[in-house]
Order: C-alpha cells, then structure tokens, then sequence
C-alpha cells in the first residue's frame, strides 16, 4: 500500500498530525518518505527532476540580441523624454494660466 504513495505525500510536518499509523510531527518538523534498497544498503532515493536543457547561442546571436535591446532602450528613452518635455511645458502653461487669473 505505502509502496506507491498510500497515505503519504512526502513532505514534511512541522505540527502534531494523526495519520492511519498514529501521530507524526509532535517533537517538531518531521518527514515520512519512501526508502529504497540500494547497493549501499537502505536509504532514501533521489527522484530529482532532470536539469532543463539551455539552448545554445553563439555570441554572434547574443550581441545581436544586447544591439537589438540596446535600440529598443534608446527609443523608449526618447518617447520617456518627450513625454517629460510636454508634461513640463503643460505645467509651466498651467501656471502661467493662474499667475493671469489671480493678476
């Protein structure tokens, strides 16, 4: 039963939990896992995920990349900048509106 998962989760426990076979996690955090016979002798098995495969690029394809981003930066900055300039000169207009209302 417990050999392919049963009741367990394979975490660990960090309170008093009853389970089927009493309580576990009373004395602090506590972790119930599988066990695996191996050729040294009977421990816990790594199931680790497989390490996820990089593509690789040349470093003519990533300075290609900085150079496209790089562009892209400078453009935004120019809209940031124009955008900055028009709030400026429409708050300097809007002063000058109500300098002329309260003369």
């Amino acid at each position: 039963m417990f050999a392919n998962g049963g009741v367990f989760t394979n975490s660990i426990v960090d309170k008093p939990t009853m389970f089927n076979m009493g309580v576990m996690g009373e004395a602090g955090p506590e972790a119930i896992v599988p066990l695996h016979m191996g050729s040294e002798g009977l421990g816990i098995k790594n199931y680790s995920a497989p390490m996820p495969t990089m593509q690789s690029s040349s470093s003519e394809s990533v300075a290609n990349e900085i150079k496209e981003s790089r562009k892209e930066n400078a453009m935004l900055m120019q809209q940031l900048l124009k955008k900055t300039t028009n709030i400026e000169r429409n708050t300097q207009t809007i002063k000058n509106i109500k300098q002329e209302e309260m003369a």
